[in-house]
């Protein structure tokens, strides 16, 4: 007989959300059903210019509101491997649309859990509908009025 445990699963997913699109939500709608508590944290990235903290949070806050078991929070400075610490998140929630985009996530485990050993990445893969979607063609689409 297999043992219940009475412990929370608890997982982080952490990105710019610069802007929040149809993608991120996807993974957050799919990431809150696998568990308890899901944390989405905003996180400056240094690479990606335009950055709007409060923008992207009010959008998060705001499309995430049917959901019991997902907070919201801003991160300014912090590494995304100690929050998840701070927090004691187990798991890192991450979603990948190609091979590109594998080959830095599973780079990107591997720092991780040099930073965090008890942090294990889940990679979810969005619906199809949503493959093609990225903020860096959100942002240019805007930036030419499209």
């Amino acid at each position: 007989m297999l043992k219940q445990s009475t412990k929370i699963k608890k997982a982080l997913y952490a990105g710019s959300f610069n802007p929040v699109h149809e993608g991120h939500l996807d993974i957050i709608h799919k990431a809150s059903s696998l568990f308890d508590l899901l944390y989405v944290v905003i996180s400056q990235n240094p690479e990606k210019n335009n950055n709007d903290f409060k923008r992207n949070y009010n959008d998060l806050i705001q499309h995430t509101q049917q959901y019991e078991n997902v907070i919201i929070m801003i991160n300014s400075d912090k590494l995304t491997a100690k929050i998840a610490a701070e927090l004691e998140v187990k798991y890192l929630v991450r979603s990948a649309r190609n091979q590109m985009d594998y080959a830095f996530e599973i780079d990107l485990a591997s720092g991780n859990k040099i930073l965090n050993k008890d942090l294990e990445t889940i990679l979810i893969i969005p619906d199809h509908a949503y493959l093609k979607v990225s903020s860096a063609l959100r942002r240019a689409m805007k930036d030419k009025n499209v």
